[in-house]
């Protein structure tokens, strides 16, 4: 099955591939969209960038922390 997406923001991700956000309808007739629906897939896409870069965050952190606690072990 071939799918449509019919409306799609961007997700920017910082130090890793930029990501898009879209919308898929399950049927086969037109849908539109109203400019409060592209703000809520906007809205969306911000929250959704902002975990991303959050977790990413929080894995450099933790790689951080790992290699500070085994430099103080060896020493």
């Amino acid at each position: 099955r071939q799918m449509c997406i019919r409306d799609r923001t961007y997700v920017p991700v910082e130090g890793g591939p930029d990501r898009t956000l879209g919308f898929v309808p399950d049927g086969t007739e037109p849908v539109s969209f109203t400019d409060e629906d592209r703000t809520i897939l906007e809205l969306i896409g911000q929250w959704v960038g902002y975990e991303l870069n959050r977790r990413q965050r929080e894995r450099e952190l933790r790689e951080r922390k790992n290699h500070l606690d085994a430099v103080v072990e060896t020493a």
